[in-house]
């Protein structure tokens, strides 16, 4: 009996699962589901990724960088400026249909589904890289409350649902390549990390278009489990996760069994510790009172500290670091700043109209 009831209830879902891929969006808020309609229109606007929280730089007048300021230490860059292996990477570990299927894989989700319905819940996800990215877009931009950051992750059909239909209306908007992208530059990748191009940076301190292959391979691994896969804490299961997604580069056939031998005999690599970013005023070092100075005079115009934490500006300042460094060095060199009591610092601010 107990088989008979599943059966059944794995052709009325996967009935269900097949006939979302053929309904419009609009269509699919169901009652009863964690996402209705409002937030599925919501869900929707992840099409136009402006929201994205983006890392703001103040820099001094001859382009130097003063400080950040960020919630997420994110750069979003070009998916041209993403390494081919970095791309190559993520498809053989996470979707290898990814190019022939519209937003979703049915077959997978058939899979899944038998797995789910004989574990008695939603444990196999058959996620595409599009729901991926719908899903954690919801987690990292759109829920700014536990509750939303619990329902942007919950396991639920009603969820996949939702994410099955804004998969599919992402693939009608963007091509298979700026779907890459747009994943890449938003996922975190740990220590600190928003996006490839901060991971690549935090990591090995390069570009993410210069990302090799193991080190496409360990950023791309990480993604699975960010603190279990860590170089850092612990480099054995990272280096045998990077050396899985190599293989699995090779099973797609983007990258040749002697490559992948070479990279798999390579070290890690990574820096000797990451290179993570501090933000904010108290980060810019002598020029803190000019970016505290400077942050509020951008309130005054509007500009909030929150605008810079999430928007993605360049500041350039009108302070000179030649003149900044005499000034320093010259008050410095008049009173020990180490004395009890005393601080050595002094800004320079050139008069402007």
């Amino acid at each position: 009996m107990k088989s008979l009831i599943k059966l059944g209830m794995t052709i009325v879902i996967a009935g269900i699962l097949l006939a979302t891929m053929f309904i419009p969006v609009g269509l699919v808020a169901m009652k009863g589901t964690s996402m209705a309609t409002s937030e599925l229109e919501s869900t929707k606007q992840l099409l136009n990724d402006k929201n994205m929280p983006v890392k703001s730089t103040l820099v001094d007048s001859k382009g130097g960088e003063i400080t950040d300021f960020f919630g997420q230490n994110r750069t979003v860059v070009a998916t041209g400026d993403i390494s081919y292996y970095a791309k190559l990477a993520l498809i053989s570990i996470e979707d290898k249909r990814f190019f022939s299927h519209n937003g979703v894989d049915a077959q997978g989700a058939l899979r899944a589904l038998a797995k789910n319905l004989s574990s008695g819940g939603v444990s196999q996800g058959a996620s595409t890289i599009e729901q991926q990215y719908i899903k954690n877009y919801n987690l990292y931009v759109n829920a700014k409350t536990d509750a939303k950051r619990a329902a942007a992750v919950e396991q639920s059909v009603g969820r996949k649902l939702t994410e099955m239909q804004a998969a599919m209306e992402l693939n009608k908007i963007y091509t298979k390549d700026e779907i890459l992208g747009k994943y890449l530059n938003l996922m975190f990748f740990g220590n600190g990390a928003y996006g490839i191009e901060a991971a690549a940076q935090t990591y090995y301190g390069k570009t993410a278009k210069m990302l090799n292959i193991e080190q496409s391979a360990l950023l791309i691994g990480m993604l699975q489990a960010t603190s279990m896969y860590d170089p850092y804490v612990n480099p054995k299961e990272a280096k045998e996760k990077r050396d899985i997604v190599i293989d699995s580069m090779v099973a797609t056939e983007g990258i040749r069994a002697d490559e992948a031998a070479k990279a798999k005999k390579a070290p890690l690599g990574i820096l000797k510790s990451p290179k993570r970013k501090s933000e904010g005023c108290m980060s810019a070092g002598d020029q803190s009172f000019y970016c505290d100075y400077l942050v509020g005079y951008l309130a005054d115009k509007g500009i909030t500290t929150e605008d810079l934490r999430t928007k993605g500006y360049r500041i350039q300042g009108t302070i000179d670091p030649v003149f900044q460094q005499q000034a320093h060095n010259s008050a410095v060199s008049q009173v020990d700043p180490k004395n009890p009591g005393i601080a050595g610092v002094v800004n320079f601010i050139a008069p402007g109209k």
